[in-house]
C-alpha cells in the first residue's frame, strides 16, 4: 500500500439490486465503475460466508470460513449466462430498498438456485464441478457434507448428530453422500457460482485500478463444517465440545469484558506442519480480494482464554499464541503480506512490535480520538504515522453523525470544534472528518459510504450490543450520482489521494 490512496467501506450485501439483498453482479461493477469516476482506489468489504437469521445474520457467525452465502449470488448474471430465463426473474421480490430482508432473500434465490443448477447439469455436465471439487478438496466436500447432515439433523449443531455422524465414521458419510448426491452437488453448484462470480468482480476492480480489501475473521464459529471436519485444530474435549473459548477481558467499556464463544485453536499442533488449514485458508480468500484484514490481530500473538462453562469472561486468562511462527509462514506463502492488521483496542507493545517488524498496516479510528486523552490519542490526526490506514469509523461504529447526534460528550464535541478550528455541527460533521482523514498522512483513508451520504445512526451497518437489527443497511441506488462521485474526486485529488 505505497499508493497514497482512498476509498470506500460497503459491504456487498449494501449494494442496491432488484432483489432482497445486494449482490455480485450488475450493481458491484456498476459501483466499481462509480468509485474510478470518484477517483477512489479501494474498495473494502465485510466477510462473504454464509449468514444464518437465527444468529442475527451476522457475517461473523458462519457456517464456514471458506464459503461464500448463496444469497449474494447474482441471478441475473445466471441469466446472463442462460441457467436461469427472464421470466425466473419477473417480477422481483417485492422488499424495501432500503434494508436487506434475508428471508424473502432465501425465498426468493434458493429454488431459483437449484433450478439453475439442473440447467447446469443439462448444458455443461457434472465436470466442471467435479474439477471444482477437485481443486477444492479440502474444504469443499466437508461442507457439502455438513450442510446436508445439518438440513436432516433439523438444523441442529454437530454436536448433537447421532454419533456416527458427530465422530465422522467414514461408512456413515460415504453413506450420506451415496444417498443424497443430488443435493450434495447442489451445495457444491452453488459455491462454484459464488467462487466465479466473486473471482469475476475482483478481476473487474483490478481492470479499473480498484484493490478490493476483505475481512478475515481470526475465530471460526463451533457449529461450522470447519470444526466438525478438523476437530483435532481446536481445544476440545472427548466428546467434542469446547473446553476453553474465546473473548476479549473487562475493560473500561465492559466490566464482565466479552464473551464471544468461539473454540480456540491448539496453535502447538497447527504450528507442527507449518499452519497449513490456516495458509490454504487465506490462499482460498485471496482469489476474491487484492488485501486481507486479519480480525482480532492480536489473539495471534496473545488470546483470553476463557473455560467454556464461564457465563461471562472475567475468568479468563491470557495464553500466549504462536505470533512469530505464523507471521513467519504468513511471509515465506504471501512474500508481499498482502493483510491489515485489525489493531483496535487495549494493544500491548508485543503486538505493535510484530507489525512494525512484518511490516503490516495498522488501523486509525478518528471517531476514537477525542477522548479526554487526546493530544497523546494514538487516533488523533498529529499522532498518525504512514503506512496505516485510517478509517472515520467501521462497520461497528455509529456514522459519524450518528456518534455526533447520539454518543460524543460535549467534552468530546468541544475538542473537535477546537482542533478543526471550526463550528461542527449535525449537517457538517461527515465532511469535518473526511476531510481529516483524507489530509492524513496515513497511507490509505477508507470512508463508510453512510459517512460519504452524511447519514445517521439509523443506517450503521452493526451495534455490537444489539443481537437484532444489523447487518441490513442498503444504500438507496439514487446515491451514487456525478456530482457526488465529481465532488470526492476532487476531494480526494485535493489531499493527493488520486
Amino acid at each position: 500500500m505505497s499508493h497514497r490512496g482512498a476509498g470506500i467501506l460497503l459491504p456487498i450485501f449494501s449494494l442496491p439490486s432488484r432483489w432482497a439483498i445486494g449482490d455480485f453482479g450488475e450493481s458491484a461493477r456498476n459501483f466499481v465503475d462509480w468509485l474510478a469516476q470518484a477517483g477512489q482506489s479501494y474498495w473494502q468489504i465485510l466477510p462473504l460466508t454464509p449468514t444464518e437469521v437465527g444468529l442475527g445474520n451476522s457475517p461473523y457467525s458462519s457456517i464456514s470460513t471458506f464459503a461464500c452465502s448463496p444469497l449474494l449470488i447474482s441471478l441475473d448474471d445466471l441469466a446472463n449466462e442462460r441457467f436461469l430465463e427472464g421470466k425466473d426473474l419477473s417480477p422481483p421480490i417485492s422488499h424495501s430498498q432500503l434494508s436487506v430482508n434475508y428471508e424473502q432473500a432465501q425465498e426468493g434465490k434458493l429454488p431459483l438456485l437449484k433450478k439453475a443448477f439442473y440447467s447446469f447439469l443439462r448444458q455443461k455436465g457434472s465436470d466442471p464441478l467435479l474439477y471444482f471439487l477437485e481443486e477444492q478438496e479440502m474444504w469443499l466436500k466437508d461442507f457439502a457434507l455438513f450442510v446436508t447432515l445439518r438440513r436432516l439433523h433439523n438444523n441442529l449443531s454437530w454436536n448433537c448428530w447421532p454419533e456416527p455422524f458427530r465422530f465422522r465414521s467414514p461408512q456413515a458419510l460415504k453413506k450420506i453422500w451415496n444417498e443424497y448426491e443430488e443435493e450434495i452437488f447442489l451445495t457444491i453448484f452453488i459455491q462454484f457460482i459464488a467462487y466465479s462470480q466473486m473471482n469475476g468482480l475482483k478481476n473487474y476492480c483490478q481492470k479499473h485500478n480498484i484493490c478490493l480489501i476483505g475481512d478475515l475473521p481470526i475465530y471460526v464459529s463451533y457449529d461450522s463444517a470447519d470444526v466438525w471436519s478438523h476437530p483435532e485444530f481446536f481445544q476440545l474435549d472427548s466428546q467434542l465440545k469446547p473446553e476453553f473459548i474465546a473473548g476479549v477481558p473487562p475493560d473500561y467499556f465492559s466490566s464482565t469484558g466479552q464473551r464471544w464463544g468461539n473454540p480456540l485453536y491448539k496453535w502447538v499442533l497447527l504450528k507442527e506442519d507449518n499452519f497449513q488449514w490456516w495458509m490454504k485458508r487465506i490462499s482460498y480468500a485471496l482469489n476474491f480480494f487484492h488485501i486481507l484484514r486479519i480480525d482480532h490481530f492480536r489473539g495471534l500473538i496473545a488470546y483470553w482464554s476463557i473455560p467454556s462453562h464461564e457465563k461471562t469472561a472475567v475468568h479468563g486468562h491470557w495464553e500466549q499464541g504462536e505470533g512469530e511462527s505464523f507471521l513467519s509462514c504468513l511471509k515465506k506463502n504471501f512474500p508481499s503480506m498482502p493483510f491489515v492488521a485489525e489493531n483496535l483496542g487495549i494493544i500491548t507493545p508485543d503486538v505493535t512490535a510484530m507489525m512494525k517488524k512484518y511490516e503490516l498496516p495498522g488501523m486509525l479510528v478518528l471517531l476514537f480520538a477525542f477522548d479526554s486523552s487526546m493530544p497523546q490519542n494514538p487516533y488523533i490526526l498529529h499522532n498518525h504515522r504512514p503506512k496505516n490506514i485510517v478509517y472515520t469509523g467501521t462497520h461497528d461504529n455509529n456514522t459519524a453523525r450518528g456518534w455526533f447526534e447520539e454518543e460524543a460528550l460535549l467534552e468530546e464535541k468541544k475538542r473537535l470544534i477546537t482542533y478543526t478550528g471550526q463550528e461542527v455541527t449535525s449537517f457538517n460533521v461527515a465532511s469535518v472528518f473526511i476531510r481529516m482523514a483524507l489530509m492524513s498522512v496515513a497511507s490509505v483513508a477508507i470512508i463508510p459510504m453512510q459517512d460519504i451520504l452524511n447519514l445517521g445512526s439509523s443506517s450503521r451497518i452493526n451495534t455490537p450490543s444489539l443481537s437484532k437489527g444489523n447487518w441490513e443497511w442498503r444504500v438507496p441506488n439514487i446515491a451514487f450520482t456525478e456530482q457526488l462521485s465529481s465532488s470526492l474526486f476532487l476531494l480526494s485529488q485535493t489531499y493527493g489521494r488520486t
